[in-house]
Formats: structure tokens, C-alpha cells, sequence
């Protein structure tokens, strides 16, 4: 229970994010029902750059009801300047992440997300300003931005001479 770093629970669905120095293991799961199987998705690896985030968030594991849309789970990683997390559907509605210690998980129930709406998951300061918007349908090693460490050396996206600082994170 000590690698427990978040997990919530929505009906009939749940998702919790392990964590220690090593690597990660999230999972989300659906439950049984009367003419449904059990169904989820999983993700677990050793950390590429444990010390490191590609900016304030790394999402680690996201799934969804339907091939471009529908309800969805999201866990990852935040730094420590992130004080809020939100899913912004794109439709005027949001959901809120729960964070604890450097993790966070969130879960739709009856959003209808759709890609086309752009959902973005955007982290706010502990004053409200915002830090980053990402898209939440595209993977972040497709995302024209590149992170280096303080020392310039390039630890997420593509080499380039714009990239942005890569951001601490601690459990």
C-alpha cells in the first residue's frame, strides 16, 4: 500500500496509479455486468527519467468507452507547482483531477467526449494561473514540444532549439 499514489472510483469503474523509485503501475477496470464483461486497460514501466516531467504533467495511462471519445480515465504525474488539474471536455464542461503527492487520476462518467472537441487537460498554479494546456488525445511523444533538463540535456520529445524546461517532480 505504500506505492499507492492516488485511486478513484466512479459506479461500476476505478483507477489507481502505484508508484516508487523504480517505475509505475496504473490500471482502470469496469466491472461485470449483467451482459458486459470485466474490461480496463493497464500500463506499468520502469521511470525513462524518474527525477524529470515533460513540464508540469506526464499523463501515464488513458483510456476510453469509445475509440475517440466517450468516458475516460487519466492518471499520470504532476509536478510540484501544480496545485489544480483539470479536464476541459471542450464543450463548455470540465472534470476535476484528484491529486495526491505528485500523482494524479481522474474519471469521467457520462462526458461524451469527443476528440473533435479538442479536451485538453490544463494545470493551474496555487493562484489560478494556468501553467499548460495539452491535448488530451495526442500522445505526448507527438507534441511539438521538446523538454530539456537545467544542465540542456533532452529528456522527452524530438532535439530542437526551442524546447522548454523539463520540471522536477518528487513524491
Amino acid at each position: 500500500m505504500t506505492d499507492l499514489a492516488v485511486a478513484t472510483e466512479r459506479g461500476s469503474r476505478a483507477l489507481v496509479l502505484f508508484m516508487n523509485d523504480v517505475g509505475y503501475a496504473t490500471c482502470d477496470v469496469r466491472a461485470a455486468g449483467p451482459r458486459r464483461e470485466p474490461s480496463g486497460g493497464l500500463s506499468a514501466d520502469r521511470w525513462p527519467h524518474g527525477e524529470w516531467l515533460p513540464g508540469p504533467v506526464q499523463r501515464l495511462l488513458l483510456t476510453s468507452t469509445e475509440h475517440d471519445g466517450g468516458d475516460v480515465s487519466v492518471s499520470g504525474r504532476v509536478s510540484g507547482r501544480v496545485n489544480r488539474l483539470v479536464l476541459d471536455h471542450g464543450d463548455g464542461r470540465t472534470t476535476a483531477a484528484r491529486l495526491s503527492g505528485g500523482a494524479f487520476g481522474l474519471m469521467t462518467t457520462g462526458a461524451r467526449l469527443r476528440a473533435d472537441d479538442r479536451p485538453e487537460l490544463i494545470s493551474y498554479d496555487d493562484r489560478g494561473a494556468v501553467l499548460d494546456r495539452r491535448p488530451l488525445f495526442q500522445a505526448e511523444n507527438q507534441l511539438d514540444r521538446c523538454y530539456t533538463t537545467p544542465s540542456g540535456a533532452l529528456i522527452y520529445g524530438r532535439s530542437a532549439t526551442n524546447c522548454l524546461p523539463a520540471e522536477a517532480w518528487r513524491r
